[in-house]
């Protein structure tokens, strides 16, 4: 691959291979009437639109998912695939359309030949089995989720399929990506419930540990209750979050993150537990400002104070949950 060709971010890229190169040939080839739909929103840096020209080193290039109806699947799909790698370019946009074979983890590289049939990564699916797929089996044509599929489902997986593009849609995905945009009322507030539990269990150890000369276990407590902060943040602007390696990137795209982000690096750099007790009171008196103006949570008044009679400033994290759950009306 020539690495000094201008970088061409993952989604745009998969957009102008559909449009370019495989619509054109299926078209011209006889299934110019062949209902589909076709986009990227399955995984990785691309789908997400977080790639760099350093994701190009794996799993990346021009590819595209085709979604056909259950029967025109069953026909055509091993055909469509026939046909793509005896007539699709050997390089589009300047990278090559050929894939080598999956490693030992499954992943696999771009690949230059110029022998055919190209190894390309145009992918068939029906709506049924891309679901299944992605989400532990759901088949969204089946209904609506089940409170105890809504619990199954990777947010990876969800946050993918809601933050990915469709380049055209006859079958209506987009409808399935509607109904899962985010989590059902009674699953948001018990996620939001648990995040604020979580912090509640440690909420007076920073200052604890900090009191004892302990700053390294401080400074770890104050991180993980960093990290549930940011989630708390992330649900209340009604966004799925990704897993680690994009946590801060999809966070610095939030509404709040601007305000936040300079309180929660001073946690993080604060040498003394005082100076990180003030940095997480400035942040837990944000975010519950911030769910303060969410209608459907009852109002918390956002404010700290000392953790019963030692004085260690906290939200009281626990009381703010079981405030939430006083609104969980159950699956619905």
């Amino acid at each position: 691959m020539n690495q000094t060709q201008p970088f061409i971010p993952g989604l745009e890229l998969s957009e102008l291979f559909y449009r370019e190169a495989v619509w054109p040939i299926l078209s011209s080839c006889g299934y110019a009437s062949l209902a589909h739909s076709a986009g990227l929103l399955d995984s990785g840096s691309e789908v997400f639109g977080f790639d760099t020209p350093m994701s190009t080193d794996h799993h990346w290039g021009p590819r595209v998912l085709i979604f056909l109806q259950a029967d025109d699947h069953a026909q055509l799909s091993n055909e469509l695939r026939k046909l793509l790698s005896h007539e699709l370019p050997f390089e589009f946009k300047g990278y090559p359309t050929n894939f080598g074979p999956p490693d030992d983890i499954g992943v696999q590289l771009l690949q230059r030949v110029q022998v055919r049939p190209i190894n390309h990564r145009v992918e068939f699916f029906t709506i049924a089995s891309f679901f299944r797929k992605w989400l532990n089996g759901y088949d969204p044509t089946t209904g609506e989720p089940s409170a105890e599929q809504w619990g199954s489902f990777p947010q990876q997986a969800l946050f993918a399929i809601r933050k990915g593009s469709l380049f055209r849609d006859d079958l209506g995905i987009e409808k399935v990506r509607e109904s899962l945009s985010f989590y059902p009322k009674w699953l948001w507030l018990e996620k939001l419930a648990q995040e604020w539990s979580a912090i509640g269990e440690e909420e007076a150890f920073v200052g604890r540990c900090g009191d004892l000369g302990d700053e390294l276990g401080s400074r770890l407590i104050a991180c993980r209750i960093v990290d549930h902060l940011m989630r708390i943040v992330f649900l209340l602007e009604k966004e799925y979050f990704p897993y680690s390696k994009w946590f801060g990137t999809a966070f610095s795209k939030l509404t709040p993150a601007p305000t936040l982000t300079p309180l929660l690096q001073g946690v993080i750099r604060a040498d003394k537990w005082k100076e990180r007790e003030h940095f997480l009171s400035k942040i837990y008196i944000e975010v519950m400002e911030l769910q303060y103006t969410v209608d459907e949570i009852l109002k918390i008044e956002p404010k700290v104070s000392n953790f019963y009679d030692r004085p260690f400033l906290v939200p009281h994290a626990e009381e703010i949950a079981q405030v939430i759950r006083q609104r969980q009306k159950g699956p619905t």
